[in-house]
């Protein structure tokens, strides 16, 4: 059990004097200390009281590609998105397998050093499936990408991706040649630090404290890491006849889906008129095929015909969503992944938040990939973003890289909240004594990281 100063078992709600109690089947109660569990339960915990500290649920960064991460500080948007496009292209397709499974590992480690429990990762490239769920530490929703432009391999690419996300599930890694393995190598440097985990802490004599699930055994059930969809990369690198394809499928399936939309002013005048930066790389890399023409629309609006908000829809960026469009992503529970340091990065436009949000836009904050951002930690992209929104009150925020961001990807049932039966996933901060508005001052940088727990097992400080 853990006891601090400040618990927030949901946005919205702030507990004075609180406490979770937990094992590693998840939570089993979280309130104030006094009320939290009966005496004889307290005894038999392990109690860590840390003190002058904020508890918050994990934190979700919805947005990544955790592939990209060895591009750090590689790459400039300084020339625009499709020159940094071109140069990351360049890079990446230079890889060995093992440098892009190296890639995912690295960022599997910033985002636990960060405090992340849980990303939204694309999968583009079948050397590093297989990766992320071998490793754990972290949970995830991925989305193993399909992108082409050429109408009569429409079938096989949406096939390929199935084919390596049902590998994926089944436990296997890709070895670089289309080779599942089914049993994955172990990662050649540790992802979570060597700590102590929470003990378990179900006693069993508290009848009275559980449900129709008490009998379960905890090692027969096991914990769920990863959760899957698929993402049709983008309006402009799929082709009709694909993107239809894939809609249909996540439609039929109810299965998540992901697309970056509206991310750029190029994308919008090549889905326009097919010309343009965007549209003048396509054409000279061979990609789009002869005989292409323009849908002469915008990105969300060719979306909407096509068939999207079906399923549940992540849309990435959404930077250049007009007022229209907005309202459609809110009628249609639509949720949308701002990421402010790669908004950053290329100089986008003002990001149309307010709007979004008095639409009623399920709005996440993310930090995309470290091809285009200087953070897998979605704490600071959102610390980054809050000025320019003052008047948005620090739950708001909050519930960005917490609650909104667990219903975005699918994992409301388990992630951004602390209360009976969700996953023992866990942020401490330390707040100075006496402070007596913990959120503003964890948002204003003020709260440092001490310790975090996933699963229930500790994974970083806070040995309190």
């Amino acid at each position: 059990m853990l006891r601090a100063k400040w618990v927030v078992p949901a946005a919205g709600a702030l507990i004075r004097d609180g406490a979770v109690l937990f094992s590693r089947d998840g939570i089993i109660a979280c309130g104030r200390a006094s009320d939290v569990a009966s005496r004889e339960l307290r005894e038999r915990a392990q109690v860590m009281d840390l003190g002058d500290v904020l508890v918050t649920p994990g934190f979700i960064n919805v947005h990544t590609h955790l592939e990209l991460s060895a591009m750090a500080g590689r790459l400039s948007g300084a020339r625009g998105f499709v020159p940094w496009l071109q140069d990351l292209l360049r890079e990446w397709d230079a890889w060995t397998a093992e440098e892009q499974a190296e890639s995912v590992r690295r960022g599997v480690r910033e985002s636990v050093a960060a405090g992340a429990s849980c990303v939204g990762q694309i999968a583009a490239r079948p050397a590093a499936d297989g990766v992320l769920t071998a490793n754990g530490g972290i949970r995830a929703r991925v989305f193993h990408e399909v992108a082409g432009l050429r109408s009569e391999e429409a079938e096989e690419r949406l096939r390929a991706a199935l084919e390596r996300r049902e590998a994926e599930r089944q436990g296997g890694q890709n070895d670089g040649n289309g080779l599942v393995q089914a049993t994955p190598p172990a990662p050649s440097v540790p992802l979570v630090p060597s700590v102590p985990s929470v003990p378990a802490t179900r006693s069993e004599n508290e009848n009275e404290n559980e449900d129709e699930n008490e009998n379960e055994d905890e090692d027969e059930k096991g914990e769920e890491w990863i959760r899957f969809g698929i993402s049709p990369h983008a309006p402009y690198s799929l082709s009709q006849r694909l993107m239809r394809m894939c809609l249909d499928h996540a439609a039929r399936n109810r299965e998540w889906i992901c697309v970056h939309v509206a991310e750029t002013r190029e994308e919008e005048v090549f889905m326009k008129t097919g010309g343009g930066p965007l549209g003048d790389f396509l054409h000279s890399s061979g990609l789009l095929p002869d005989g292409w023409r323009a849908p002469q629309q915008r990105p969300i609006e060719y979306l909407a015909e096509m068939g999207l908000g079906r399923s549940p829809f992540l849309a990435a960026h959404a930077n250049y969503a007009n007022a229209r469009e907005i309202r459609w992503m809110a009628s249609r529970g639509v949720s949308v992944a701002f990421c402010p340091p790669s908004h950053r990065f290329f100089g986008h436009d003002p990001y149309p938040l307010q709007a979004m949000v008095e639409a009623g836009v399920n709005v996440c904050v993310a930090t995309d990939s470290l091809a285009s951002s200087d953070t897998l930690d979605p704490l600071t992209a959102l610390r980054e973003a809050r000025p320019l929104w003052p008047e948005l009150p620090a739950e708001q925020w909050l519930a960005m890289i917490t609650a909104n961001a667990a219903r975005a990807l699918g994992w409301a049932d388990r992630l951004g909240a602390l209360r009976r039966g969700m996953a023992a996933d866990l942020l401490a901060f330390s707040v100075e004594a006496g402070c007596q508005r913990p959120l503003d001052r964890l948002l204003a940088g003020e709260a440092q990281l001490s310790g975090a727990w996933v699963g229930g097992r500790k994974t970083l400080g806070a040995d309190g």
